[in-house]
């Protein structure tokens, strides 16, 4: 692996001075060898147990956004801000929790409520379907997010304009300031991933 990236970079240097496009080209080829060699080995199997929320997941998916010199910045200033809308809705690292279960079934614990509901995984495009239901079984919500591994942690991310939706669901606490601070990240970057990053409980 250590030598395929190494051809790579050295194609990219000899082809000439290396511009901000061909940094670009660059890190898009290493992306892509990493899906090809690696894969995101992610089945049903790999998700099951119980995972505790660490941070937001930020997910920039246009080129333009990606294009931008500041796009790292960018992520970091969203990432500080969806910390603090999380945690005002109870969503805080190490109180929350997602457990997806054999049977796909899951729960869903954060500070202020618990929900439960069914899960079905499509790994070929790294989607999974989550129906929130209530005690007598019927359905009070849907959503689709991308699911993917992150250095062996588990992202769930949505649409930006979904997010909210989702956080209400599985909240008791989002006020209107709340609320409207969440739909202005969603309507400033539509093209924007938003979500949550867990780490795997190890006491299992």
């Amino acid at each position: 692996m250590k030598k395929f990236f190494s051809a790579i970079l050295l194609s990219v240097l000899f082809s000439g001075t290396v511009s901000a496009q061909s940094l670009d080209q660059l890190f898009k080829m290493a992306n892509k060898a990493i899906e090809t060699v690696t894969g995101n080995n992610l089945s049903s199997s790999t998700i099951i147990g119980t995972w505790t929320y660490s941070q937001p997941s930020i997910k920039l998916e246009s080129e333009n956004m990606l294009a931008q010199a500041g796009a790292a910045a960018l992520s970091k200033s969203i990432s500080a801000k969806l910390v603090k809308y999380y945690e005002k809705v109870g969503i805080k690292a190490g109180l929350c929790t997602f457990t997806f279960s054999s049977d796909n079934t899951f729960i869903a614990k954060s500070a202020s409520k618990t929900i439960s509901g069914t899960w079905s995984l499509a790994s070929e495009d790294e989607t999974i379907t989550l129906t929130i239901l209530n005690s007598t079984g019927a359905q009070l919500g849907q959503f689709n997010a991308k699911i993917y591994k992150n250095e062996g942690n588990l992202v769930l991310a949505f649409q930006a304009n979904k997010i909210l939706s989702f956080i209400q669901a599985i909240s008791q606490r989002v006020n209107t300031s709340t609320a409207n601070g969440i739909a202005a990240i969603a309507k400033n970057y539509e093209e924007l991933a938003v979500g949550f990053e867990f780490k795997k409980d190890d006491s299992q």
